[in-house]
């Protein structure tokens, strides 16, 4: 995750740690909150069902960042895309995130890094430069 570099991606920032038994990844602050509380609001606030300008930039931004995984040498699979892995800045652009269960393909073989999934959280004191 340290070395992808794409609009769409929550960008890794780095490790932070109380023990060693207690790793912590540090990512940019998403201001707008995941995708599925998004739509949840949009439920509980009667928004209309159905697609809108909102809902189609979302989907580009998890379109583009996908094409974007998939190209890779070698691809990545991210392997757990659900709308709790998309986090979204205050103007509602898309970006994954939780890449923890995610493969590497190389040569049709699989690679996995389960077990190394991350707990995200903003340290506030690295500064406005980094939200």
């Amino acid at each position: 995750m340290a070395t992808m570099e794409h609009p769409n991606i929550v960008r890794f920032i780095g490790v932070a740690w109380e023990s060693l038994s207690e790793l912590y990844c540090v990512s940019e602050f998403m201001s707008g909150g995941d995708l599925r509380s998004l739509l949840q609001n949009y439920l509980a606030t009667g928004t209309p069902q159905g697609m809108n300008v909102s809902k189609i930039q979302i989907a580009y931004g998890v379109a583009f960042a996908l094409t974007y995984l998939h190209s890779l040498d070698p691809a990545v699979l991210h392997r757990d895309l659900k709308s709790r892995n998309i986090l979204l800045t205050e103007s509602l652009t898309a970006k994954i995130t939780d890449f923890g269960t995610s493969r590497i393909r190389s040569d049709g073989s699989m690679t996995s890094n389960v077990g190394s999934g991350c707990v995200f959280f903003w340290c506030g004191h690295l500064g406005a430069g980094y939200a």
